[in-house]
């Protein structure tokens, strides 16, 4: 009897061998009896043995049968220890017979030795006392990306991975990789959920058997975005400064991080680039400036300038008396700009005339001769203003209108010169300094 219990302890337990089950040996706390009772019966309508739920199994001792532990006296002897195989598998199956003929589960048979589990009810009774568990993982991310189970790290494709794991073999560990690379983004770890709820917000669980066969895990990332900025300076392009976050950076500026549904400001600052005057337009994504940006994709964003010029700085207008007048300027560093020399002349006792266009000079100038005007030994004749106004080709700009009012050394005023009519041009366009006029 007790190699009869083992062989569905063995079943019970399976390969494994893991004790899913176990029993009590001997005494009234037995958890399986055996009873030989007079079931009654005779001839054709015997019932050689029966269980009783939960745990009996009742062998008909009525002095008719004949029992027998030696297979070669079957059939004309009944087999006990089949006949013990089959009522025991009613005790650990709960169940009735089976329509297959060979095995020990269907209607005993008095002329047949089942002495065998086989290997399919061997498989139903250790699914019954140990059933197995899918569980199914997956990041919420979808393919091509990793998870640890049990300490070892894993590919999950998007269609999850599952594992075949008995009851017996629970708890297991599972553990989401944080700041997956997958799919041009970074992946943030924030919670996992068991099914469609939510389970746990550590980066590691333990799971235990769940009640149903099968279970889904999701580890739940999300995306972090990879967000720069950069500047467009109208005939530039990307140059200048940029503020993000309060720090300002020389453009492009270096990658941010942002993690889905955070934010980054940014501020478009007012700058002078290589002579230019940059004062900001738009962002490429809308908005006013300074703003804050909440990213949904990677992205770059840009912010928009127009330019503008300064007047030129004049260092020097002054000159001895019968000489020309010289103006002179601190040059603008940008190759672009060329100078534009325009000229007022009010003379004594009457109204300003003009503006004239002198000369279009170009950046590599720094002064300008008026061979038309001289610095004289006092107020006699004219009073004459000149602009030195930058014009910038690329975005087709001027500088606003600064006058200068041109003395002479002490108390010298500048003198117009006579010339004859034609010979002085109203505008010179020169390519070098000094003037050749």
């Amino acid at each position: 009897m007790a190699s009869v219990v083992y062989s569905w302890l063995n079943a019970a337990n399976g390969s494994s061998q893991r004790n899913v089950i176990n029993v009590t040996k001997g005494g009234s706390n037995a958890q399986i009896k055996f009873v030989f009772e007079d079931m009654g019966g005779s001839g054709g309508n015997i019932d050689y043995g029966l269980w009783s739920p939960p745990y009996t199994v009742k062998i008909n001792s009525n002095g008719e049968i004949p029992w027998t532990l030696n297979t070669s006296e079957v059939p004309q002897r009944v087999d006990l220890k089949s006949l013990l195989i089959h009522e025991l598998g009613h005790v650990f199956l709960g169940g009735g017979h089976t329509g297959y003929s060979g095995s020990c589960m269907h209607t005993f048979d008095s002329y047949a030795v089942r002495r065998s589990i086989g290997w399919c009810v061997e498989n139903v009774t250790h699914d019954y006392y140990d059933p197995p568990k899918n569980v199914t993982l997956y990041n919420s991310f979808g393919g091509n990306g990793l998870m640890k189970v049990d300490g070892s790290q894993y590919s999950i494709p998007s269609s999850g991975k599952t594992f075949y794991w008995r009851q017996s073999n629970f708890p297991h560990t599972l553990e989401a990789v944080n700041n997956q690379n997958v799919d041009g983004y970074v992946w943030v770890f924030y919670k996992w959920v068991k099914g469609s709820s939510h389970y746990d917000n550590n980066i590691v669980v333990t799971i235990n058997p769940p009640a149903s066969s099968t279970v889904n895990y999701t580890a739940n990332f999300d995306p972090t975005y990879t967000v720069n900025f950069k500047n467009s300076f109208p005939g530039v392009g990307n140059a200048g400064t940029i503020k993000v976050n309060g720090s300002t950076y020389n453009v492009t500026t270096p990658d941010f991080s942002v993690e889905s549904g955070n934010t980054i400001a940014a501020e478009a600052p007012y700058q002078q680039y290589n002579g230019i005057y940059y004062t900001f337009s738009s962002w490429s994504a809308g908005g006013s400036n300074p703003r804050t940006f909440t990213p949904a994709v990677n992205t770059t964003y840009t912010a928009y300038y127009t330019g503008s010029l300064q007047p030129v700085t004049i260092t020097s207008y002054s000159g001895p008396a019968g000489t020309p007048v010289v103006i002179s300027w601190v040059p603008n560093p940008n190759n672009n700009v060329v100078y534009k020399v325009h000229r007022k002349i009010k003379h004594q006792s009457g109204t300003w005339t003009g503006p004239d266009l002198l000369a279009t000079l170009p950046n590599t100038t720094s002064s300008y001769t008026d061979n038309g005007c001289m610095f004289t030994n006092g107020y006699t004749n004219d009073l004459i203003k000149y602009d030195i106004r930058p014009y910038y080709s690329v975005e087709n700009i001027s500088a606003p209108e600064s006058w200068v009012t041109v003395f002479g050394n002490g108390t010298f005023v500048p003198k117009r010169i006579a010339i004859a009519s034609g010979l002085l041009p109203t505008e010179n366009s020169l390519g070098s300094y000094p003037n050749p006029c």
